[in-house]
């Protein structure tokens, strides 16, 4: 096929992507809990909570709507369940709730729109080529000791270079070396990543470099666009945005001084006619003071040697897509469309690509075939580079870093072996991780399996998006992270296959930790959210389970292997993972990652089951609104019976078979049934004259108080044998009530 029928076929597959998001487009997404993080000259940035997992990309366009008030802006990062925004006007210390609209689409318009750019050029047709062929001469070869300068040769000499970055390898030490070189001899060099955080990442350690050298020079080196990296904010003249400040401190000044006096009339307590007429003349002022200062920035940043910033940017700015530049540097290029990366090829004479095709592959929405093949595969991936490398073959243009650092080996000896099959090692500093491993939860060991089987905990279907989640194995994750953080981890990372279960275990924390210090330290989303982040300790909540018949197909699809690769690889000092090893390895094949991995922990005899779990980390108090009893416990008066007899305005209790329930329980509720109502859903027989019984078998064994506490686990049942051995008592109305939602007994309880 030809290059240009390829573009075609490209410019296809984004229409259909266009196409399937404005049909989807236009609800809404409800976000709350705003809080102001700082302002300069173009923006005010602030950080809302999501209700709804989302997948936005860095400078996706968005508006805001606060009551009447609509403010336009962008989205800064999506972390988990938090989404950092900036928006064109200041909005008030703090926002209750809003409705986030976006339209994703336009930048995929814009995408497009390059591309047509590019047919008209031979040039850049050229470039592109390059890139997707991967067959140019190869005008060097393999002959450095160290990595950093066979990339920077290569860089020099090949009109493409793709390097293979397995996790914690230095692909922002070893690009940032190839970056400063080439700034250092005068070439003009693009900088581009998916995301913010990784431009972040790539364009301080090239200013490190430089200042380490002595080479630094104000206005040589800039990130463009907005950056939420505390360190990027706090250097004097690496934020495009903060050298036009610092280049022009009289326009600096006057901001202020516009900004003082629309503070002070907007915190009148009555306004005159005279101070509306001069609020909306400071509005004006302060408008025409930000295209200034935008101006100044794009003279800053044409001017540079090096410029960094997200693929989106590049393609919606003209400011640097209608540059051509000596070297492009892309990181991150496997959750890239395809298109996105031959726009890229087409800014430069050469490019370095850098990414890791045994990581998950992009998301695209639409249902068709030029989508399935341009944009859920990466460009390893259609240079043939995967298919070799399967087959024990070398791209001559590829170049695999293979030490990693970011593990501890325990950690890595899973996947350096079974996801690179030997290829990657272990530094020596890798080992510098057993300091975390010495921490808690599980002290001195670095890899945990925490086996859930036989405990009541189930697997369930949330009803609208039939996503999976499982009340249990999340609230025991919950308590490892918060008792991760308070044994001194600086950050936890509790990840999921299953957006509901995410949804669940973030509504979960902040009801239950009131410390903002450990929220902060926690991060929970989805595995396919967290690609690109690392933390010191990663909770891995698997959430499959029965009565589920078979496992959820992100288990065993063909990225299945991928997910799991991610999961593990973003810990740096323990891992821990949440699962049912029963069900496990009865539904699951044995050479799928997941049970290899679960195969892996047991030979390293890392496991933690169901008899020490309530005897080691459950002791624990991790937060007084979730406490952990055993059985025996539990069924003692003081607990689950006194929490039955000061109900005052429902009980509602699932239980899978009645003939198993404790009779003291089956006492106390027909008690309690005198004085408030009590729903008991199951399948089974008649439960009491005042008892209402609903048919319905919601597989999951829980006593609801005053939909304000949640007995999980629970009721207590007659056999010993079936009895889970520990309950959790969760006080949390809000997560409750998205429980019952989930369950679809929210509001009236429907028979």
């Amino acid at each position: 096929m030809s290059l240009l029928s390829t573009v075609k076929e490209w410019q296809i597959a984004l229409k259909e992507e266009v196409k399937h998001l404005k049909n989807r487009g236009g609800a809404g997404y409800t976000i709350t809990n705003g809080k102001f993080l700082y302002r300069d000259i173009n923006a005010s940035v602030y950080v809302f909570q999501l209700v709804t997992e989302v997948f936005f990309p860095s400078d996706t366009p968005v508006r805001l709507e606060i009551g009447d008030t609509a403010v336009n802006g962008e989205v800064l990062a999506v972390e988990g369940f938090d989404i950092e925004l900036k928006l064109e006007s200041y909005v008030g210390e703090e926002v209750k709730e809003a409705k986030l609209f976006s339209e994703p689409w336009q930048l995929l318009e814009e995408l497009a729109d390059r591309l047509d750019e590019i047919k008209k050029s031979s040039k850049r047709m050229k470039r592109v080529q390059h890139l997707m062929s991967g067959d140019g001469e190869v005008r060097h070869a393999e002959k450095m000791k160290k990595a950093s300068m066979e990339l920077i040769y290569r860089s020099y000499y090949n009109a493409t270079t793709y390097v293979w970055g397995p996790p914690g390898t230095g692909k922002t030490y070893n690009l940032s070396r190839v970056i400063a070189q080439h700034a250092l001899k005068g070439k003009q060099v693009l900088v581009m990543a998916h995301s913010n955080a990784a431009v972040d990442v790539l364009m301080l350690e090239v200013a490190k470099v430089l200042q380490q050298h002595g080479k630094w020079k104000d206005g040589e080196v800039i990130r463009y666009g907005y950056s939420n990296d505390e360190e990027v904010l706090s250097h004097p003249s690496l934020l495009s945005s903060k050298l036009a400040e610092y280049k022009h401190p009289g326009v600096r000044s006057e901001r202020e001084e516009l900004e003082e006096r629309r503070r002070y009339l907007k915190e009148k307590a009555t306004m005159t006619r005279q101070d509306e007429k001069e609020l909306s003349e400071l509005r004006k002022a302060l408008k025409k003071m930000r295209g200034t200062m935008k101006g100044l920035e794009g003279e800053h940043a044409e001017q540079a040697k090096v410029v960094g910033a997200t693929l989106t940017k590049c393609a919606v700015d003209p400011l640097l897509h209608s540059r051509s530049y000596d070297l492009v540097v892309v990181d991150e290029v496997s959750m890239a469309y395809v298109p996105q990366l031959a726009f890229a090829a087409s800014l430069g004479k050469r490019i370095v690509v850098c990414g890791d095709f045994k990581q998950l592959p992009p998301i695209a929405m639409a249902n068709h075939p030029l989508v399935d093949k341009w944009m859920r595969e990466d460009i390893f991936y259609h240079v043939g580079i995967v298919e070799q490398v399967n087959n024990g073959g070398k791209h001559p243009h590829l170049y695999m870093l293979k030490e990693q650092r970011r593990m501890h080996p325990d950690i890595s000896s899973f996947t350096n072996s079974f996801m690179y099959g030997g290829k990657v090692t272990d530094h020596k500093n890798a080992s510098k991780r057993s300091e975390i491993a010495k921490k808690g939860p599980f002290p001195e060991k670095a890899t945990m399996l925490v086996d859930i089987s036989k405990m009541g905990a189930y697997a369930l279907t949330e009803e609208s998006s039939r996503s999976r989640y499982n009340i249990l194995s999340g609230l025991m994750s919950l308590q490892l992270g918060v008792l991760a953080v308070q044994e001194g981890m600086e950050s936890v990372g509790i990840i999921t296959p299953y957006k509901a279960q995410a949804r669940f275990l973030s509504a979960c924390l902040r009801e239950i930790v009131i410390d903002s210090k450990i929220q902060k330290a926690i991060t929970i989303s989805t595995v396919h959210r967290f690609q690109g982040s690392e933390r010191d300790a990663i909770i891995f909540d698997v959430a499959d389970g029965y009565p589920q018949e078979k496992p959820g197909v992100l288990l065993f699809n063909k990225n299945s292997n991928r997910l799991i690769n991610v999961a593990v690889t973003r810990a740096r000092g323990k891992f821990i993972e949440v699962v049912d090893v029963q069900y496990s390895k009865a539904r699951l094949s044995r050479k799928l990652a997941i049970s290899q991995l679960t195969n892996h922990m047991y030979e390293q005899s890392r496991i933690s089951n169901r008899y020490e779990h309530y005897e080691g980390f459950l002791q624990d108090v991790a937060a007084k609104k979730l406490r952990w009893f055993s059985s025996k416990e539990a069924s003692e008066s003081k607990y689950v019976y006194k929490d039955i007899r000061n109900a005052k305005k429902s009980v509602i209790v699932s239980v899978c078979d009645m003939s198993v329930m404790n009779g003291k329980l089956l006492a106390e509720l027909k008690h309690a049934s005198q004085t408030v109502p009590v729903t008991v859903y199951t399948p089974g027989e008649k439960v009491g004259n005042r008892i209402r019984k609903v048919a319905m078998d919601l597989q999951a064994p829980f006593i609801m108080i005053d939909d304000t506490i949640m007995w999980v686990g629970a009721p207590i049942t007659s056999t010993e044998a079936l009895a889970p051995y520990t309950m959790g008592r969760l006080r949390a109305p809000e997560t409750i009530e998205l429980v019952k939602g989930y369950l679809g007994i929210s509001g009236k309880y429907r028979r």
